[in-house]
């Protein structure tokens, strides 16, 4: 880069723009001063204090200029704000789970019909789920890291040596090698972290699922005994039916003027027109059955449609 007589090391990386705050580093470092260059991108006030605060800490001690240093600060921030949101998106899990698992029996609390439906949505479990790929990912980045900050150790003690004389002293180097070992212990404490998050990741959302299906199955055993309970009512009134129902049936029967209970002199006492009775009454019950029967006929043919095109977009 630049003088073929100043090689130049140049390291470049960026956190994930899927939450607000990421940013970006590019590091140029030149082995034969020893003089490090970084930019950050997309910084706040509060990011810049912090790594103003860090690099003046690191001043006095020779080590501000080493390059792992500054990708040490680039993975202590993004460590702090994906934390930031791991800690918010598992709260609110949290608070959900809570409630699903302490909620009441349908019906004995007045507000049931009231209760907001929107905060049992799935965007609180996908929002863990999207911040638990996140959190892999930039594991994995922090890995690579972890080995490219063994590869510029390497590569910058090499091009030091290949200096001579012209190139860094040897307190120097030392100090580097030291500065390079920590930010490498505190690059795999780091991924450490993220694994701890990752597993309360997976324990919340599996905490969620156990959560959601002793709902459903509160709420199954609830409609269950109100089944039953209405079954229970339903027998009733059909025991009533079937008790008044013969007694109903003679009443209009005996009551219609097909009936003459006090004929005089040649007077019949049941009329010869009964039979048209009979046969509107067994025509009317043919015309409802079969009605019944054709429709409930049709509903299958559809529904056996429904289920064969449904098994050739499969094969499909």
């Amino acid at each position: 880069m630049g003088n073929p007589l100043r090689p130049a090391i140049v390291y470049n990386c960026r956190s994930s723009y899927s939450w607000p705050g990421d940013i970006a580093l590019s590091i140029t470092y030149f082995p034969s001063s020893g003089s490090t260059y970084a930019i950050f991108y997309g910084c706040d006030a509060k990011a810049t204090k912090e790594i103003s605060g860090r690099l003046l800490e690191a001043h006095g001690q020779d080590v501000a200029l080493q390059p792992l240093l500054i990708m040490g600060i680039f993975a202590e921030l993004e460590r702090k704000r994906q934390f930031r949101l791991f800690d918010a998106a598992h709260r609110n899990l949290v608070q959900i789970v809570s409630r699903l698992n302490n909620r009441e029996p349908r019906g004995a609390s007045p507000l049931d019909d009231e209760v907001d439906n929107s905060e049992y949505s799935v965007d609180p479990w996908l929002s863990v789920c999207h911040l638990k790929n996140g959190l892999e990912n930039w594991k994995e980045q922090l890995t690579r890291m972890v080995e490219h900050a063994d590869e510029l150790a390497a590569a910058a003690e090499k091009d030091s040596k290949q200096l001579g004389a012209g190139g860094m002293d040897k307190a120097l180097v030392d100090t580097m090698r030291e500065t390079n070992s920590r930010v490498r212990i505190r690059l795999c404490e780091i991924v450490c972290d993220y694994n701890e998050k990752i597993r309360a990741c997976n324990m919340i959302m599996d905490g969620t699922t156990l959560a959601t299906q002793l709902a459903h199955t509160r709420a199954n055993i609830e409609i269950a005994l109100q089944t039953k309970e209405d079954g229970s009512q339903m027998r009733s009134i059909a025991l009533l039916t079937m008790i008044f129902l013969p007694a109903t049936f003679v009443a209009t029967l005996f009551s219609m003027s097909f009936f003459n209970w006090q004929p005089e002199g040649d007077e019949v006492t049941v009329s010869p027109w009964l039979w048209v009775y009979f046969v509107v009454a067994a025509g009317l019950t043919f015309i409802s059955v079969g009605t019944w029967y054709l429709a409930r006929l049709r509903r299958r043919r559809r529904r056996r449609a429904l289920l064969l095109a449904e098994k050739g977009e499969e094969k499909v």
